[in-house]
C-alpha cells in the first residue's frame, strides 16, 4: 500500500482533484429535454429526429467498454438508409426494458 504523507505536496494535488469531481458531480445539472421517446407511431431522439416504427426493421444493443465502465448503446436497422445509433446509459429505465419494448413495436 501506498502512502502519501499529509505535509506533501502531492497529498494536496490529489485531495484537490478528488474534492473537484465531487464538486462537479453534485453541481451537474439533469437533463430537461427527454432523450429518447418511445411512442406509438415510432422513436424520437434528442436531435428531434423522428423515426416510424414501419421504417425501423430490427434494433440492436451494443456494449462497449469506455474506460473501466461499460457503456450501452442501441442502434436501429432501417429497411432503406444508414443505421442510426444512440446511447441508452443515462436514461431511467433499464436497456433491457426499452428493447424489449422497441422489439415489440416493430413485429
Amino acid at each position: 500500500m501506498y502512502f502519501l504523507p499529509a505535509t506533501s505536496v502531492v497529498f494536496y494535488l490529489w485531495l484537490g482533484l478528488c474534492s473537484l469531481l465531487i464538486v462537479k458531480t453534485l453541481i451537474q445539472k439533469q437533463e430537461k429535454e427527454p432523450v429518447l421517446v418511445v411512442g406509438e407511431n415510432g422513436i424520437q431522439l434528442q436531435n428531434t429526429q423522428f423515426y416510424p416504427f414501419s421504417e425501423i426493421e430490427k434494433v440492436m444493443a451494443f456494449s462497449s467498454k469506455k474506460l473501466k465502465f461499460r457503456s450501452i448503446s442501441f442502434k436501429l436497422y432501417f429497411k432503406k438508409g444508414a443505421p442510426v445509433e444512440f446511447c441508452v446509459d443515462d436514461l431511467n429505465v433499464k436497456p433491457q426494458y426499452l428493447l424489449d419494448v422497441i422489439n415489440e413495436k416493430i413485429k
